[in-house]
């Protein structure tokens, strides 16, 4: 496969930054196994800023990274409605839903993904955005969510949460009688505009004006009102809007899904720092929540961080389980991917150790797939294996932590899972 003159729209020239390396954490109680010449390399949402612009579009697979068996182990599942729901994208845009880690909250292989997958099927909006920044933590760099509102945020990997926290990881609440939140995009092109703006929220909201990318205000705007969301009807595609709104007794902000309301695909990703299947677990009514966003197809790409822990397969088992049957209760017309991790490596003494749980977390998630017909993508081993993580640092292709990627790792990791849905969904 020639992997030159890689298609790429016109946004991938506007990313400057990439922002990775903050999260496949642990929680809290696993941290004293590490031994650390520096406890800020895995404090809670550390950040590393490293500058990046993309040169060229073309993507490097290393030879030990199985691009010629890369597929889908479909596990007796069968996605013949869902090509078909495809083939209509044109029609009614086509909803993929992407759960994960914080491989998936800097949106870098993921955004590559949705670049990718967009430019085959057309660019039905960027979908939803978190207000990961207002939450004090690192956010993709192609859209904001801006505002000068005090805001009170909950942490997602807390023990415990005095409110209700989002289905996204994020819960804002304020004390302010009128708030104030900007979103737009940071891409220039006519894909990256909106003409809809769905607030995702808990408690009531009364939506008093909207000011355009050009400054036209909008004073009582349409909206439409549904459980925990209110649909913002805008008259015109724009790059940003400003929304003010008077929060109710009980708001909480989770969330905005911003809409082209043009053919195409959404790709749309929540990524958490630290996050576990136990944890989208914990989120009230984490299912419907998804459901918001009505889903086609729904991946789920999680186990780093249970591997920096004790395993326990029943309870894991259980885990994904309780986490399988939320997303198939409320969205019954989608359908399931799940995701291996690959091998990394952990501390041990002032050096680094492979860390062994990996291939069990992984083995765990090949076999549940197996006994319940759920297809599944096992990164694990088309990433290279046993012994991978070693290869990927050689080539650049880790971070110091040896747990999260490089830019140029998440880009081979995006190109992957992209060959491997198009070939799935063709």
């Amino acid at each position: 496969m020639n992997l030159k003159n890689l298609r790429l729209p016109s946004f991938a020239t506007a990313l400057v930054l990439a922002v990775f390396s903050a999260a496949a954490f642990p929680v809290k109680e696993n941290l004293s196994q590490y031994e650390l010449d520096d406890e800020r390399e895995l404090r809670e949402d550390s950040v590393v800023i490293e500058g990046w612009e993309f040169e060229d579009f073309d993507v490097k697979i290393p030879r030990f990274v199985r691009l010629k068996d890369n597929v889908i182990d479909m596990n007796g599942a069968d996605w013949s409605a869902l090509k078909k729901r495809l083939k209509n994208h044109d029609v009614d845009p086509f909803s993929i839903v992407h759960i994960g880690d914080s491989h998936l909250q800097a949106d870098i292989s993921t955004g590559y993904v949705r670049s990718q997958l967009q430019f085959d099927y057309g660019d039905a909006g960027r979908g939803l955005i978190v207000p990961l920044r207002l939450s004090r933590t690192n956010e993709p760099v192609d859209y904001y969510f801006k505002s000068p509102t005090n805001w009170s945020p909950l942490k997602f990997m807390s023990a415990h949460w005095p409110r209700k926290m989002g289905f996204a990881g994020t819960s804002l609440t304020t004390s302010s009688p009128l708030a104030e939140i900007t979103v737009g995009s940071r891409v220039t092109d006519t894909y990256s505009t909106f003409a809809d703006v769905t607030l995702f929220h808990d408690g009531g909201i009364e939506v008093e004006s909207v000011v355009l990318d050009d400054g036209t205000q909008l004073n009582d705007p349409s909206t439409i009102k549904q459980t925990g969301q209110t649909k913002i009807i805008l008259p015109r595609a724009t790059g940003s809007a400003t929304v003010k709104f008077r929060p109710q007794a009980g708001f909480a902000l989770f969330g905005a899904h911003l809409s082209g309301s043009r053919p195409g695909i959404f790709y749309n990703v929540i990524g958490n720092n630290g996050a576990t299947y136990n944890s989208y677990n914990r989120v009230p009514s984490f299912g419907r929540g998804v459901a918001a966003m009505d889903p086609d197809l729904i991946i789920v790409s999680l186990g780093t961080n249970e591997a920096f822990g004790h395993v326990d397969e029943a309870r894991m088992i259980d885990q994904i389980d309780r986490l399988v049957n939320d997303l198939h209760q409320s969205s019954p017309q989608a359908q399931l991917l799940l995701v291996t991790p690959m091998e990394c490596q952990r501390r041990s003494g002032r050096g680094y150790v492979v860390n062994s749980n990996v291939k069990t977390v992984r083995n765990i998630i090949v076999q549940y797939g197996k006994d319940h017909h759920i297809p599944v993508y096992d990164w694990y081993s088309k990433a290279g294996g046993d012994s991978a993580s070693g290869k990927w640092i050689s080539e650049g292709l880790y971070g110091k932590d040896r747990i999260h990627h490089t830019v140029r790792g998440y880009k081979v990791t995006g190109f992957m899972l992209y060959d491997a849905l198009s070939k799935a969904l063709k």
